[in-house]
């Protein structure tokens, strides 16, 4: 999903959010928990931008976001071969999070989770909804899938080199 659509579902979360609590008082730390969920839901992505500036050794944001844009049309086509592992985008990160929540039950941390939850979530309905969910998917969400499908693939090609070498 593009950025402008994660700032606008986070937008509309934070307000219904609103909408909920306006029955009591609205503080500012209720109002700073919001803007933090919102600024993660949309700051997330610098995943993207560190892969890009890693691969291509170029800052810049708009040649970034249009890497990325360009990859996102080729996908709605047909499945990629390759994926890039956005870290901040996993299920891992999600549970590290959770856990320092868990231990600290501080409300920045709640927040910061809360934006990585939408986050994921609205990325999720994004690809469902643009029938971008492959039987490969998980490795999108997940470091441990996706060093699974690593080793199964280099096991893979060990047996087709070893079954060469024999005939």
């Amino acid at each position: 999903m593009l950025p402008k659509y994660h700032a606008l579902v986070g937008l509309f979360f934070c307000a219904f959010l609103v909408l909920i609590a306006i029955q009591n008082t609205i503080t500012t730390q209720f109002l700073a928990f919001l803007a933090v969920v919102w600024l993660t839901n949309l700051l997330i992505d610098v995943d993207h931008y560190i892969i890009f500036v890693y691969r291509t050794h170029n800052i810049s944001l708009r040649k970034a976001y249009k890497f990325f844009y360009d990859l996102l049309k080729q996908e709605r086509k047909k499945p990629p071969k390759n994926y890039y592992l956005c870290v901040f985008h996993t299920i891992e990160f999600v549970a590290a999070l959770f856990f320092v929540y868990f231990l600290t039950q501080h409300w920045v941390v709640e927040a910061l989770l809360v934006g990585v939850l939408l986050h994921i979530f609205t990325d999720l309905i994004a690809a469902v909804y643009e029938q971008r969910i492959y039987k490969n998917t998980i490795i999108l969400f997940s470091l441990i899938a996706r060093a699974m499908a690593r080793t199964k693939t280099k096991k893979l090609k060990v047996k087709r080199t070893v079954s060469k070498v024999k005939s």
